[in-house]
């Protein structure tokens, strides 16, 4: 056992069960929101957070106070659709460094936004803003290091605040687990080269996901192009 903890953190939060037999001892696992919360813990922050529900209703209500924004029609024809939408994008820009100011040449759904009181309750930047706080205040962290799953780089400005200030990892080079032979080791080896290129499934590869609906129909496009000869029994 050891005293260090160690967390495993990727923007993407993973949903990977540990493997069994693999060390759990003071080890994290996740994205942003599990850094976030051992962070709080250690520092004496953790509090209950409120609902989702809450804070939109919350932010309709201050929504209301802008009628002239560019968002107005669209908060009248559905109030909470657009709230939420508004709120989750607020929760972005301040995240990649936007202080809520507004400043020429601004977009003016940002203009619009810059003029809404903000909510009450906290949201990610609120949190990291204490954070860095308590340890500006002298509060100290326990024995860790983090491990990134991204480069620091592409992190969110106001995240890569508070990772200066812990001690950081390099993560071990990601190893390809499926066969060579395969559809699935040669797209894991394709996006761990960087060198993308025509990828046929077979039974190794059962599922893909797209960025994209354009994507994903030149995909299936390709599939189909492969074997005419299947095109009467394919559905």
């Amino acid at each position: 056992m050891t005293d260090t903890t160690r967390l495993e953190i990727t923007l993407a939060a993973s949903n990977a069960k540990p493997v069994p037999g693999s060390a759990s001892w003071n080890r994290h696992r996740g994205g942003p929101g599990e850094l976030l919360a051992w962070l709080e813990t250690q520092l004496g922050l953790l509090a209950e957070a409120p609902s989702q529900v809450d804070r939109i209703a919350e932010y309709a209500k201050a929504l209301d106070a802008a009628p002239e924004a560019s968002f107005s029609e669209s908060l009248a024809a559905d109030r909470w659709g657009t709230a939420a939408e508004l709120l989750a994008r607020r929760a972005e820009l301040r995240l990649g460094g936007w202080d809520g100011v507004t400043t020429d040449g601004m977009p003016a759904l940002v203009a619009g936004l810059a003029g809404v009181a903000a909510p009450v309750a906290p949201d990610e930047s609120d949190r990291l803003d204490r954070a860095l706080a308590a340890l500006d205040e002298g509060r100290t962290l326990p024995e860790h290091e983090v491990v990134l799953g991204e480069p620091e780089a592409l992190w969110p400005p106001r995240w890569r605040r508070v990772l200066a200030r812990l001690r950081m990892v390099e993560a071990p080079a990601p190893t390809p687990a499926a066969a060579a032979g395969g559809a699935l080791g040669r797209a894991e080896r394709q996006i761990l080269d960087g060198n993308p290129a025509a990828l046929w499934p077979d039974g190794s590869l059962a599922w893909v996901s797209a960025r994209s609906d354009f994507a994903a129909c030149e995909a299936i496009a390709a599939f189909l192009a492969r074997e005419p000869a299947r095109l009467p029994e394919t559905v």
